[in-house]
Formats: structure tokens, C-alpha cells, sequence
């Protein structure tokens, strides 16, 4: 049964929810239950072609098994689809979805690379997110030589704009409704980002939805997810590192050298050669601490009231790459979630007392 409405999956303002990549339709529907079973604040998938299925048939699917909760694309981008035809797939999904859609958008990572081709750059995101925003709000906006317009849209999606640099988190916080925060879960990642997006937003008063991404994986033996967790750590620290130097990035001094091979080395295919990449360069604990939570139900229990603590409101986990993607969701949902609830209430409970 679905946990009630009102109140989100876990402590306090604090939301939960996961996305990941769809390797067959039987896996999107058991993710589907999943999440509508334990009450998470949001589902998704990404969009990778080269990993995994295409993202909308999968989020058609999601929205059958998961019909309470709110759906997301986790990421796509302005390159390898229009942004005309991911508005009109966005709205059509938002009409047919009540809880609502997010058709989050970024400059290209994996889906992109491993296609051969060039990410946006952000004054291309710029235009691009615009007319996206514009388009789902109802407007006719001028696209070659016509204009692109919904004139049977009746559900407006929410657009959000994947980030991890000070360019594309100041752009989102001008524009987008929320923000997918690639950076880190540590208290000064989440300030440092933070900061970023408020700079946008106190230039048109827009005020986004922040959501931290980060990697999870949740296993009965905490060992068995240490092990694991080496191969999305590689990813993600791609593109949050970038082709910046790692000093500006809130990386330590030790560990900057290692992550410049690593940046230079690592896969848009995760791979187990990715996990001992990461292991050789001596980056697993720092990676782990930064980009993931992971470990036991007890462990991932602890982390995750411990990013609360460091300024997140919203967590958005990529399983894509967990030990067992499926479990850790259910782990997740049965141990954590009810734990982070049993905080809101308690917690909700002395604020009444002290009203008093």
C-alpha cells in the first residue's frame, strides 16, 4: 500500500526517489511495483540508447506499474532528440500520467558519447531548454521555418535541467523548474551547488526544485555494495569533474592527479574495469563518500540522514549499476524508508509539542 500522500518517503522535507536503465520490459514493471509499493517521491529512466532501451517506451510502461508516482526521464538531451519531439512525448506522457511528469534534459553524457557525438554546449542548452519551457506552456515557438506548437496539450510537464558546472547550475536556476545537481552529497557540495543555482535564480526570481543525483546501492551484505558501487562512481565522476581541473571541483589535493586519469580513462559503458580503475587510482572511499550511498540497510540508513543533515531536500539514486538493481530498491523501501518516516513523524511530533 502506498504511504499517504501527503507525506513524502522520508525525513522530514527530505524526498527520495530513483531512476535507472532499462535492460528488458519485465525489469521496468517489477521497478514499477516497486516503487508504488514502498511510496517513493519520484521514478525514472534514463535515456542511454547504448546501455539500455529507449526511455519512452520504458516510462510508457513505468507509468502502468507505478500509476501513484511521479515519473521522470533522468536524463535526456537536446542532441540526440529535438527538443520539439521530447516536449511532445513529455506532454502527451504528462496527460496520460496524473501524478505528474518531469522531462529532465542535460547536455549529453553517455547518450551522446557512445553515438559519436558532441554534447551542447550551455548557450545551446540556453535556447534549447527555453523553447522546451515555452513549448509546454502553451506557447507557439518559431523552429526553422515554422513554428512548434501543442495545441492539445492538457497537462503541462515539469522541465527540469541536469547540472554539475557553474554555467549549466546558474542557468537552471534562472530557468528550469528544477534542477537534477550532479556535484556531490557532502555538506560543501551541496552549498558550493546551491550557491550556483541561486545566482540564476535571483535574475528572474525563478525559484527551481533541487534534486542532489547520486549513486545507490543497497545490499544485505554492505561488502558485496562497496564492491559494486566502483563502476557508477566512474561515471558520474565524469561528467561532474568534466573537462575541468579537479582543484576547482572541490576535489582534495590528494586526490586530484588520480582523478585526471581517471577522467581520462573512464567508461560511458560501466564495466568492471571501471570499479578497478577506481580501486587502482585509490579513489574508492573518497568517490563513495562524495557520489554515493551504499553499504547495508543500516549503513545506507545512516548516509542518507547524514546528506539530509548536509543541506539535501530531494535525492535522486541511479541504481543503473548497483549489484542488484532490484534489491536495493526493495531494501531501500522496506529498511530506510520507513525508518526516515518514523524520523518525519517523530520530529513533526516535538514541533507540536514546542508550539504548544
Amino acid at each position: 500500500m502506498t504511504p499517504d500522500a501527503t507525506m513524502s518517503a522520508t525525513n522530514g522535507n527530505l524526498k527520495v526517489g530513483f531512476f535507472f536503465w532499462p535492460r528488458d520490459t519485465e525489469t521496468v514493471m517489477q521497478m514499477g511495483r516497486l516503487a508504488e509499493e514502498h511510496g517513493y517521491d519520484m521514478v525514472g529512466v534514463a535515456d542511454s540508447p547504448g546501455n539500455c532501451v529507449d526511455c519512452w517506451v520504458s516510462a510508457t510502461l513505468l507509468s502502468v506499474a507505478a500509476p501513484t508516482i511521479p515519473l521522470t526521464i533522468c536524463v535526456s538531451n537536446f542532441v540526440s532528440r529535438h527538443w520539439t519531439t521530447s516536449g511532445s512525448a513529455a506532454a502527451s506522457l504528462a496527460m496520460a500520467h496524473r501524478p505528474g511528469f518531469v522531462l529532465g534534459m542535460g547536455a549529453g553524457h553517455s547518450a551522446v558519447r557512445n553515438f559519436g557525438l558532441t554534447g551542447s554546449t550551455v548557450n545551446e542548452m540556453a535556447h534549447d531548454l527555453e523553447a522546451t519551457l515555452r513549448l509546454v506552456r502553451g506557447e507557439a515557438v518559431p523552429s526553422g521555418t515554422g513554428d512548434a506548437h501543442l495545441p492539445w496539450m492538457r497537462e503541462r510537464p515539469r522541465v527540469f535541467l541536469a547540472a554539475s558546472h557553474e554555467p549549466s547550475l546558474r542557468l537552471a536556476g534562472s530557468l528550469a523548474d528544477g534542477v537534477f545537481v550532479n556535484y556531490g552529497l557532502r555538506a560543501e557540495n551541496i552549498a558550493e551547488s546551491a550557491a550556483q543555482v541561486a545566482r540564476g535564480s535571483v535574475l528572474t526570481g525563478n525559484d527551481p526544485e533541487i534534486w542532489q543525483v547520486a549513486a545507490l546501492d543497497c545490499a544485505e551484505d554492505g561488502a558485496e555494495a562497496r564492491a559494486a558501487i566502483g563502476k557508477i562512481c566512474a561515471f558520474i565522476a565524469g561528467y561532474v569533474i568534466g573537462k575541468r581541473d579537479p582543484a576547482k571541483r572541490g576535489v582534495p589535493p590528494e586526490h586530484v592527479d588520480a582523478l585526471r586519469e581517471l577522467v581520462q580513462l573512464y567508461s560511458t559503458r560501466p564495466s568492471q574495469a571501471d570499479t578497478d580503475l577506481v580501486a587502482r587510482l585509490g579513489l574508492s572511499d573518497y568517490l563513495t563518500r562524495r557520489v554515493a550511498i551504499c553499504g547495508d540497510p543500516d549503513e545506507c540508513l545512516t548516509q542518507l540522514r547524514a546528506a539530509s543533515q548536509a543541506g539535501a531536500k530531494a535525492v535522486m539514486f541511479s541504481v543503473a549499476q548497483s549489484s542488484d538493481p532490484l534489491k536495493t530498491v526493495d531494501l531501500l523501501g522496506r529498511h530506510v524508508l520507513p525508518a526516515l518516516r518514523a524520523d518525519a513523524s517523530t520530529a513533526a511530533a516535538a514541533t507540536m509539542i514546542h508550539a504548544t
